[in-house]
């Protein structure tokens, strides 16, 4: 009996946890249904002015093009980047092999502010400094670790003596590649896509630093929004990027069973 109320407990703090962190995410989006021109919740009315607002403001509209730009480059470089590394893992036996993995990992920990100081430094040296491509370089390198994590998992569970027997019957390495390997991780790859999508749209830091008035992304343009003038626009702004992440994360938990990557890379 009292183990039935332990788990019973458990469940219920989970809840609670829950609740707790998701509650302001709600209010938010509610508050972006509101006909007021105040932050509040609606009442007996409720309204799409604010996000008809959003659509019909150039320079909203300018911001979520640019934080998909960003998002798309971001894509691209930590696949690639994320894919080689994976591979290396998982096909080659090295040593110090499980030290690199772990500094491999460690950009995720890093904070967006040292991220964003480093690749100000970069960027003027390079000349890319307020482009799409540095922002895109300095999100990748929060995102690439995901990609990593993700797709090694995936390799480490394919069956080697498939890719033996292409080989076999005489396919090349990158036969091998993108005949077989690549269309069993398919999934991995694209949940892999999907956390660099999330990562990069949301993040703030590292755009203030190294992006400008062309190249703002949609968290940018909502802080001073949200610092100088409260507005029910930058929570309709809010509950677009919050749709967008939620959409993501549920894509990726049905494609991949999150809980096996947290194990998988508890184990290593």
């Amino acid at each position: 009996m009292g183990a039935v109320l332990r788990k019973y407990a458990w469940h219920a703090f989970a809840i609670l946890m829950c609740i707790y962190f998701l509650a302001p995410m709600v209010i938010a989006v509610l508050m972006s249904f509101t006909p007021s021109r105040f932050l509040r919740l609606p009442t007996d009315k409720w309204s799409l002015r604010w996000y008809e607002a959003f659509f019909n403001d150039p320079k909203w509209m300018e911001s979520l093009t640019n934080s998909l730009v960003v998002a798309g480059l971001t894509i691209v470089i930590s696949l690639i980047v994320g894919m080689a590394a994976a591979l290396a893992f998982s096909r080659f036996k090295f040593k110090w092999g499980t030290t690199i993995y772990t500094l491999a990992l460690t950009p995720v920990f890093t904070p967006a502010v040292i991220i964003g100081m480093s690749m100000l430094g970069v960027a003027y040296q390079t000349g890319m400094w307020g482009g799409h491509l540095i922002i895109a370089i300095a999100h990748s390198l929060w995102a690439f670790p995901l990609v990593i994590m993700v797709l090694r998992v995936s390799l480490d569970g394919l069956d080697r003596s498939i890719e033996e027997a292409a080989r076999g019957m005489g396919a090349s390495p990158f036969q091998v590649f993108y005949l077989i390997i690549l269309p069993l991780i398919g999934p991995s790859v694209l949940v892999g896509a999907l956390f660099a999508f999330i990562i990069s749209i949301n993040e703030f830091i590292m755009a203030l630093f190294l992006g400008t008035s062309e190249t703002e992304t949609m968290p940018r343009v909502i802080y001073p929004t949200l610092r100088y003038r409260l507005t029910p626009l930058v929570a309709a702004a809010s509950g677009i990027l919050m749709l967008v992440t939620v959409i993501g994360l549920l894509a990726s938990a049905r494609l991949m069973n999150l809980r096996r990557l947290v194990e998988y890379n508890r184990s290593q």
